[in-house]
C-alpha cells in the first residue's frame, strides 16, 4: 500500500481517500507515504525474498503438492502491487525466477465459473428467498464469547474497516460466526463472517 499510493498518491481521487481515511481510522498521509517508499520497497523485497527461497527448492507451491492459503495470501500482494506498478514491481522482483513461474501457475487457475449481478438483482434474490435453518451450524459453548445462541450482538473486524454489524447470534464456532439480521429490502438474511479476525460482543 505505501509503495503504491507514495507513488502514484497524487492521482488517487479525493473520495477515495477519505473511503479509506473511513475505513482505516487514520490519516491518508500521501506525502507520509511517498517519504517511506524506499524502506516499504525495501521490507516488500525481504519478503518476496522467503518466497523465492521457498520455491527454488523444486516445489510447484508454499504448501507442498497442491496450491493452498500460503499461496493465496502471499500472491495476492504481488499481484496488487503489480496491478499499479508493474514495471516497478517486475524491476524489484527480477533476479526471482521461481516466482515469476509461480505466479503463471497461479494465474492459470482462474477464477472459476460465476454470473454477473447488478446490486439491485442481489437484493431482489435475498428478498425472494429464505434463509435455510442455522441448527446445523455447530456452536461451540466453549467459544471465548461466551454468548449463547439466540443473543444479540455486534460483529465487527478486529483491524480496520471496524463498522459494527448487529443481530441474533446462531452460531459460533472456531471457524465462523452466523448472525440473522432482519432490513426492510430483504427481511431476514443469514450473515456468515471467519471467526479469526472478528469480534463478537453482546449488545
Amino acid at each position: 500500500m505505501t509503495i503504491i499510493f507514495g507513488t502514484i498518491g497524487e492521482n488517487v481521487p479525493k473520495d477515495f481517500i477519505k473511503d479509506r481515511e473511513a475505513l482505516s481510522g487514520s490519516t491518508f498521509d500521501i506525502a507520509r507515504m511517498k517519504q517511506a517508499v524506499p524502506e516499504a520497497k525495501g521490507q516488500f523485497r525481504a519478503m518476496v525474498a522467503w518466497i523465492e527461497r521457498e520455491l527454488a527448492t523444486g516445489k510447484s507451491w508454499l504448501g507442498g503438492a497442491a496450491p493452498s492459503l500460503s499461496d493465496i495470501a502471499s500472491y495476492y500482494n504481488i499481484w496488487f502491487y503489480r496491478s499499479a506498478l508493474a514495471s516497478d514491481a517486475d524491476a524489484l522482483m527480477a533476479d526471482m525466477p521461481a516466482i515469476s513461474a509461480w505466479r503463471a501457475r497461479l494465474a492459470d487457475i482462474g477464477h472459476g465459473s460465476f454470473t454477473n449481478m447488478s446490486p439491485a438483482d442481489a437484493v431482489a434474490v435475498a428478498a425472494a428467498t429464505e434463509p435455510g435453518p442455522a441448527a446445523h451450524i455447530p456452536h461451540d459453548p466453549r467459544d471465548c464469547a461466551g454468548l449463547a445462541r439466540g443473543s444479540a450482538v455486534s460483529v465487527m473486524a478486529n483491524d480496520y474497516g471496524r463498522d459494527p454489524i448487529n443481530g441474533i447470534l446462531l452460531a459460533a464456532n472456531a471457524d465462523r460466526l452466523v448472525i440473522a439480521r432482519e432490513h426492510p429490502a430483504v427481511g431476514t438474511v443469514h450473515v456468515h463472517f471467519p471467526r479469526a479476525g472478528f469480534n463478537v460482543v453482546g449488545r
